[in-house]
């Protein structure tokens, strides 16, 4: 694989291989609430979940059966459910040995969710996952070994069709690896929400993810969004297909078209914002560029992201008026 070299070299990262030579073997469970300080957590894996326990349920016991290193630690964030997720979440935590750190979010929304998670969390390392995935046997050796190269702020992994019954939407089976280059373009689709993780110092210092994205806010696609302000504060990233979740949506098709236009929606958001800002111009100009390409393919793209466009532009000039 061949590594970017990169102009501006960011602040040097913790060294995780010596976190994985020197951690605890004692796997603890925490009380729901918060996690205090964990030094020898080298990761920890985020999941989100509202109104969905058994969703939910599957995925534990999919977690269950691929047996975490003792160094890892599961963040489970029930974003205010009314169903039986707490009890779902209670049953998982007293099954398992690997540390466990169960939190409530009672707003709704997915960054909001994940951001609640990343501060409940006590790795380096901070990875994410849905709550209709499947983590699979060696991701997280992969996920953690990736890291070793100490440029790469984050990664994005492989998502697998888990029923080829249903809709194939949101997944990515490329079997070569490609990189994300510093101060580059981050395509959407490029980075999966499903699978994807961040070095915790990048995402503290992107301010996490933004409240305006990501599914239960306004528009799709905080994950390229994130992936993008890690890109524009100089960190590469990377597409590993040896780290493997597989996705069990369960969409059919007439649901996928929804999905589909939800994402066009997000995308115009995405690229309005890159746009509108110095840092990331020359990125949101290139995703422009590539429309007539993403309409030739789709002809109600064109709607969709025209409407995030406008949507993200009158919601920014929106909030700026409201601080003056």
């Amino acid at each position: 694989m061949v590594t970017e070299t990169i102009g501006m070299k960011p602040s040097r990262p913790t060294d995780l291989s010596a976190d994985r030579q020197s951690v605890s073997k004692s796997p603890t469970v925490v009380p729901d609430g918060g996690s205090g300080a964990q030094p020898n957590v080298v990761a920890s894996l985020v999941i989100c979940s509202r109104d969905r326990c058994d969703v939910l349920a599957r995925c534990l016991s999919a977690l269950e059966t691929v047996s975490l290193p003792p160094e890892w630690e599961v963040v489970i964030v029930n974003n205010g459910s009314r169903d039986h997720t707490v009890d779902v979440i209670e049953e998982f935590r007293a099954r398992v040995s690997f540390r466990v750190i169960s939190v409530n979010e009672p707003l709704p929304g997915l960054s909001r969710a994940r951001n609640r998670g990343m501060a409940a969390s006590s790795g380096r390392i901070i990875a994410f996952t849905d709550d209709d995935c499947y983590v699979t046997p060696g991701y997280a050796a992969h996920l953690v070994a990736a890291f070793d190269e100490p440029r790469l702020g984050y990664l994005t992994g492989k998502v697998q069709q888990y029923d080829p019954r249903f809709a194939r939407t949101a997944i990515n089976e490329r079997s070569e690896p490609y990189e994300l280059r510093p101060y580059g373009y981050v395509r959407t689709g490029r980075v999966l929400g499903a699978n994807m993780a961040f070095r915790r110092e990048v995402l503290e210092a992107i301010g996490g993810f933004d409240l305006e994205f990501g599914s239960g806010a306004r528009f799709p696609a905080e994950d390229c969004d994130a992936a993008a302000r890690a890109s524009a504060a100089g960190w590469a990233g990377r597409y590993v297909p040896e780290v493997v979740v597989q996705h069990d949506h369960r969409r059919d098709l007439a649901e996928a078209r929804t999905v589909h236009s939800s994402y066009d929606l997000g995308r115009g958001a995405y690229h309005m914002k890159l746009i509108s800002q110095s840092g990331t111009r020359l990125a949101g100009v290139r995703g422009w560029l590539e429309l007539p390409y993403r309409v030739f393919r789709r002809p109600t793209t064109l709607r969709g992201e025209l409407a995030g466009a406008w949507g993200w532009w009158r919601l920014n000039w929106t909030q700026r008026r409201s601080r003056r």
